[in-house]
This record gives structure tokens, C-alpha cells and sequence, in this order.
């Protein structure tokens, strides 16, 4: 356990520094326990790899953030167990907490790569983001992270599933990273592990054959599969919940466009009797108008004629006139 605990110490040691510093400080330690003639320690310290920035930032954020660090992992477990429990209600409420303590996780690791002079860009935030989303949703991720030696991002394959790991982290058994996949349910060590408190010492694990340590990684990928299974059959699931919301949200639409169509149907039925009466007064009307015309053309004729009688008297009249007054003028 003495040399079990040298190396775990020498590895937390190394994880804490930025990856720049890493090999350097790595290549030391193994020198100064190959001086002490320690040789399967410094055999397991030379196997350490330099972390990734996004690993890296990771592992800061467990030595600097760790309370903030075992909030979300926690949120984590509660929503693996919501899922299990197929509790719908409460996992939307622990998906909106998990989303802003993501988002809070990751505006704090910017901060703090910041403070620890070591600023890092947009996609290395992306990845520390999807580390922590893998987490979330895997407990052998949510141990990987909680051990703070990480040497490469951890990614997610959607739906509560970490996806493949591009590299995963040297420490205690169950917190080295795994490459993971639905349909490939596989594990594969990504980095040479160091010995957990359950495993033989160093010196012991250098000369154990690899056949003792087989059935681990049978288990390990058989335990793998049945929660893919298991995952597998609540995504079908919720893909069934969400098909029947939809087709529910189909079927009242489609009630309120028929609706629709019916009342414009109504409406024009009743814009067509509208104009039908409209067209029989207008013929009414035009009917009634002609002989009114004719009449009206026909006293106008008479009112003519009268005129011309009328006139024709008058000039009558002035020339009678005209005659009585010569006559009188002579009789005198």
C-alpha cells in the first residue's frame, strides 16, 4: 500500500500542474524513484500522459471548484435515478437544473484557467463542457472526473449516455475514462491505469499476466451493454411519448382547420344568397323601370306638341289683336 499511495500522491501531484509543465515534472519523478531503486513505481509514473488543456481545466476545477464540482456531479446522480424511475416531471426539472449548472460550471472554468494564467479558447471550453455533460450521465465518468487525473476530454453520445472517450484518466480503479458507443458496447482502457486500493501493489501488477485481469474487463463491458440496453429501451420509450404528443397536436390542429374550412364554407354560402337576391331586385327594378321610361318619353312627346300649340296661339292672339286695333283707328 506504501508504494500504492507514493504513486497515487506523485500522480495528483503531476495532474494539478498545466499540461506544458507536465512532461517535464513527470520525466523527474520517475528519474528520482529510479534512483531509489523503485523501479515499478517509476515504470507506472512513466506510463502517466500528459493531460489535455480541456483535461486539464477539468481537474483544476476539482482542486479549485470542488464543492461547486460535487453540486453537479450530484445533479448527475439524481437524474440517473429520475431515469431509472422513468419519473417524467422530474426529470424536465433536473434537465433545466442540470443545463445552468453546466453552464455555470463552464463560466467558472473560464474564470479560472484565467486566474491559474493559462486563458484557453472557445473549443477547449466545448470540450470541458461535454466532459462535464458525460458526467452527468455516467457514474464510471462522474468517477473519472471526481479523481481529478483526466488526460483527455470525455465526450457524450446523447441522451444520457457518455459516447466514445478520446482518452480517459490515470488513479484509482473506476476512475480511468473508457471509450463507449451504443451500438459497440466496448471498453477500452484509454491511458495505463494506476493500481486502485483493491489491486495488487505496483511491484505485484508488473509481473501479474494479463489473463488475471481479464475477467474485469468482461464484467466491465457487460455491465456497459445492459445500461446501453437499458437506455436504448427509455429513449424508445420516450420517442413513443413524444410521437403520441405529436400526433395529438396533429389531430387538434387538424380539428381547428376543419373548423376552419367549415365556417368559410358557411360564409360564402351565405355571400352567394346574398348576391342572388341582389341580382333578382336589380332584374325587378329594371323590369318595373321600362314602361315608367316609355311613359315618361311619351309625355314629354305631348308636352312638346302643347308647346308648339301654345305658341302657334299666342302669335294668333297678337295678330287678332294686331287687326282689332287697325279697325278701331279707322272708325275714327
Amino acid at each position: 500500500m506504501e508504494g500504492l499511495s507514493e504513486v497515487l500522491a506523485v500522480a495528483d501531484e503531476l495532474y494539478g500542474l498545466v499540461p506544458e509543465a507536465f512532461t517535464a515534472a513527470r520525466d523527474e519523478q520517475v528519474r528520482a524513484l529510479r534512483r531509489g531503486g523503485r523501479l515499478a513505481r517509476a515504470l507506472a509514473v512513466k506510463d502517466l500522459r500528459r493531460p489535455s488543456v480541456s483535461a486539464w481545466l477539468v481537474n483544476a476545477l476539482v482542486r479549485h471548484r470542488r464543492a461547486e464540482v460535487e453540486q453537479l456531479l450530484q445533479v448527475g446522480a439524481h437524474l440517473r435515478d429520475a431515469q431509472d424511475r422513468l419519473e417524467p416531471g422530474e426529470l424536465r426539472d433536473l434537465n433545466r437544473q442540470r443545463q445552468a449548472v453546466l453552464s455555470a460550471m463552464v463560466a467558472r472554468a473560464r474564470a479560472l484557467a484565467k486566474d491559474l494564467g493559462r486563458p484557453v479558447t472557445d473549443p477547449v471550453l466545448h470540450e470541458v463542457e461535454e466532459t462535464l455533460r458525460a458526467a452527468l450521465a455516467d457514474a464510471d465518468a462522474a468517477s473519472a472526473v471526481r479523481a481529478g487525473r483526466l488526460t483527455a476530454a470525455l465526450t457524450y453520445a446523447g441522451f444520457g449516455d457518455p459516447g466514445s472517450a478520446g482518452a480517459g484518466s490515470a488513479g484509482a480503479a473506476g476512475s480511468t475514462a473508457r471509450a463507449r458507443s451504443v451500438v459497440r458496447s466496448t471498453v477500452t482502457a484509454a491511458v495505463p491505469v494506476v493500481p486502485g486500493p483493491s489491486a495488487p501493489a505496483p511491484e505485484a501488477e508488473a509481473e501479474a499476466p494479463r489473463e488475471l485481469r481479464a475477467p474485469s474487463a468482461a464484467v466491465r463491458e457487460a455491465t456497459i451493454a445492459v445500461r446501453a440496453a437499458e437506455d436504448a429501451a427509455r429513449r424508445t420509450e420516450g420517442a413513443a411519448l413524444v410521437a403520441e404528443q405529436q400526433r395529438d397536436s396533429l389531430a387538434e390542429r387538424t380539428r381547428i382547420a376543419r373548423e376552419r374550412l367549415e365556417a368559410a364554407h358557411a360564409q360564402v354560402a351565405e355571400l352567394e344568397s346574398l348576391l342572388t337576391a341582389a341580382r333578382a331586385a336589380a332584374s325587378t327594378a329594371a323590369a318595373a323601370w321600362a314602361p315608367v321610361h316609355a311613359e315618361a318619353e311619351a309625355a314629354a312627346v305631348r308636352a312638346d306638341t302643347a308647346r308648339g300649340i301654345a305658341e302657334s296661339s299666342r302669335l294668333m292672339l297678337r295678330s287678332a289683336r294686331e287687326h282689332l286695333a287697325q279697325v278701331e283707328r279707322r272708325d275714327r
